[in-house]
């Protein structure tokens, strides 16, 4: 007997082929598309890095830098170079003096990432990998970014609020089911990169520095969403399986 775990929204391909026969599949979310009918499931979450299960203190009433984590995937995601710098640089001048922004670019998009958030009044710091993103990760009032299912098991477990543009050519559309799954718990914000702007951005960025609460709130629904217990509950799911020998 076996078990499968699937992480993102949408059963991929191959774990299509094993649920046939599987006795078990864990969940990454609460609603995965395409389970064969009739299958044994059970919503487990995904397992984090033990640095991320370090859940940090949040009071976005107390904030005064805001601090803005962007992170493109493994696709690098050139259209946050082209927009966001551009969407703060519309912000009051005092606003845009409190925003550190950390964010992941793609070495062949660096320069282009450069230029563009020349004339921002925004700290910033770029780099291809960050080796602590758990760190910035804690320090992050708002992730900006794909909707990997790494990735927002991560917001979720460090009670991240997040603004997630799903990869449009993800195989099944699985990011944006994935974000789905957020969004409807109030655990952050879909926008679809065909109908991103600068100034869709800068409105999301001010409705979060302005409206501190609302922040918080999200950030609370995280808590409440995330499996800090995945590897675990995977664990003892498979020994269970043991039964089907004896």
């Amino acid at each position: 007997p076996y078990m499968i775990h699937e992480q993102n929204a949408v059963l991929g391909r191959a774990n299509r082929f094993l649920a046939k026969k599987a006795k078990l599949i864990a969940t990454g979310f609460k609603k995965v598309k395409s389970i064969p009918p009739n299958n044994n499931q059970k919503w487990v979450g995904t397992p984090v890095r033990g640095t991320f299960l370090l859940k940090p203190e949040r009071n976005y009433q107390a904030t005064q830098h805001f601090h803005l984590l962007i992170m493109g995937g493994s696709q690098g995601a050139k259209i946050f170079s082209d927009l966001i710098p551009n969407a703060i640089k519309k912000l009051p001048e005092a606003i845009q003096e409190r925003i550190i922004v950390t964010q992941q670019v793609r070495p062949e998009y660096m320069r282009l990432a450069e230029d563009s958030w020349r004339g921002s009044l925004a700290h910033y710091e770029l780099a291809p990998f960050f080796s602590d993103i758990d760190k910035k990760m804690a320090a992050a009032h708002l992730y900006i970014g794909r909707a990997g299912a790494s990735s927002l098991s991560e917001c979720l477990a460090m009670a991240l609020p997040a603004v997630m543009v799903p990869y449009p050519y993800a195989v099944d559309n699985h990011q944006y089911y994935n974000a789905l799954n957020l969004s409807e718990q109030n655990c952050g914000w879909i926008i679809s990169e065909e109908i991103l702007t600068e100034d869709m951005l800068a409105e999301s960025l001010a409705m979060a520095i302005y409206e501190p609460q609302k922040l918080q709130d999200v950030s609370n629904a995280c808590s409440q969403m995330a499996k800090l217990d995945a590897a675990k509950q995977i664990a003892k799911l498979a020994l269970g399986l043991t039964r089907y020998h004896t």
